[in-house]
């Protein structure tokens, strides 16, 4: 393991942070009694990592007629610019989250394929 930054806390130099990977592949937390007047700091750290790849959970309705919407529910969704069902693309398509994905069923699917 290898200190990459060390804070400067003249209290006790700890730095209790808590880290999350952003959808860009950077690093992004928080520190207590860092920053200006020790009240507190945000950061990021660029690490060169490639972005996270997404993942879907879970998804529903598990079926639904053309224009139904569906919800797919995971993480590092933010930026998704398309969704298919087997093979078909999605009618339309909405991105509120970096957790969630809306995708309208389409018209229709190529023969022998259901929903």
């Amino acid at each position: 393991m290898a200190t990459i930054y060390g804070f400067q806390n003249g209290a006790n130099g700890e730095c209790e942070c808590w880290f999350v990977q952003g959808s860009d592949g950077n690093f992004y937390g928080t520190a207590a009694n860092e920053g200006t007047y020790q009240a507190g700091a945000i950061f990021a750290l660029a690490t060169g990592l490639p972005p996270p790849k997404p993942r879907i959970g879970l998804f529903g309705p598990a079926s639904g007629a053309a224009g139904d919407w569906v919800l797919l529910w995971g993480r590092n969704l933010l930026g998704a610019t398309a969704v298919d069902f087997n093979g078909t693309a999605a009618t339309e398509l909405a991105v509120p989250s970096s957790q969630g994905v809306w995708a309208q069923v389409p018209a229709a699917l190529p023969a022998g394929q259901s929903r």
